[in-house]
């Protein structure tokens, strides 16, 4: 399974850049590149706290969906001085 991570950054105060306590919210993507079909499939992710979300009930070979969970990040100061 690959699983990708596409972010969607939420620019509270519009000037393009994220700023500490603004919120990423995360969406996830996930396809089967496997040769059986996948059933169920959830998502796990420190992270986030996630343990066995549920996505999809089922993911037929070579099929892509986007899980109904999702998950919100807040930027802190200590992120923005890493970048």
């Amino acid at each position: 399974i690959l699983l990708d991570k596409i972010s969607v950054l939420e620019d509270a105060n519009g000037n393009g850049y994220g700023d500490a306590g603004e919120v990423v919210t995360y969406t996830f993507e996930v396809s089967n590149t496997g040769t059986l079909d996948l059933a169920p499939v959830s998502i796990t992710d420190p992270m986030f706290g996630l343990t066995g979300a549920a996505c999809v009930d089922t993911l037929g070979v070579g099929e892509t969906a986007t899980c109904s969970t999702t998950a919100d990040y807040t930027i802190t100061a200590e992120d923005i001085i890493a970048v």
